[in-house]
């Protein structure tokens, strides 16, 4: 998810896009590699990823080619190829085996972020530009108890819980194929320490998980990151230990 609002001048969107570039990584554990920075206007796309394109207007298009380019450019740091990444929106990208990772786009940039498989079980990035939500908006997102945290339910940490419960939904969704409702994610943040543990609801067959990550302000965007681990923590898990 994303807005367009972006800098004014190309100067600020630079700086910007280095602030995003590195600051990024340091929202996972540096078995994680990150490729940001703002959208290509060039981007060769594969057949699969042309054909989900091909009715999708221009800006969506640029959005959805930057941000696998900067996936294709996080692979290949790991020493993956990746000419051609499909998936849809509610299960996110197929990354190329052994590899997981994350896209996210907002206000004329775009990042990726990809790790392998021993290291994590799924990786979730969300960025978004930081404007407050909408307070109509506030408590479809929020629990009560979320709610109560905040100082002003029109400053940016309401804003801050929607992009932490959006990289954890891109985390957990895409492994269990469970689509979340923004209730069902409850957020904990630290928010003199930039992390937090989110609560997963009880769906199904699948028990209730806890999903750390850490978010940031970076200037004119908002940013989180979460990360399954190999070992996850759920409370079937827990209860075994």
């Amino acid at each position: 998810m994303g807005g367009r609002r972006r800098p004014r001048d190309s100067g600020c969107r630079q700086a910007a896009s280095m602030e995003l570039a590195n600051s990024l990584p340091l929202l996972f554990a540096p078995s994680v590699t990150v490729a940001a920075g703002l959208l290509r206007s060039e981007v060769e796309l594969g057949p699969s990823e042309t054909m989900r394109m091909l009715s999708a207007r221009h800006h969506r298009r640029t959005e959805f080619a930057s941000g696998r380019s900067y996936a294709r450019e996080a692979l290949a740091a790991l020493g993956l190829e990746a000419p051609d990444i499909a998936g849809d929106a509610r299960h996110g990208p197929d990354w190329p085996a052994p590899a997981v990772g994350s896209i996210s786009h907002a206000g004329g940039f775009a990042a990726a972020v990809v790790a392998l498989k021993g290291s994590a079980l799924s990786l979730g990035l969300d960025i978004e530009v930081a404007v407050p939500l909408p307070e109509r908006l506030v408590d479809k997102i929020c629990l009560p108890s979320e709610r109560a945290g905040l100082a002003s339910p029109t400053g940016d940490a309401a804003k801050l819980l929607f992009v932490m419960k959006e990289a954890v939904y891109k985390a957990y969704a895409p492994m269990t194929g469970v689509r979340l409702g923004f209730h069902e994610i409850e957020v904990r943040p630290d928010w003199a320490g930039q992390r937090f543990q989110a609560l997963v609801a009880e769906r199904g067959n699948q028990p209730q998980w806890t999903i750390s990550g850490r978010f940031a302000r970076l200037g004119g965007l908002l940013a989180a990151g979460s990360w399954i681990p190999p070992t996850p923590a759920t409370e079937s898990a827990s209860t075994t230990r």
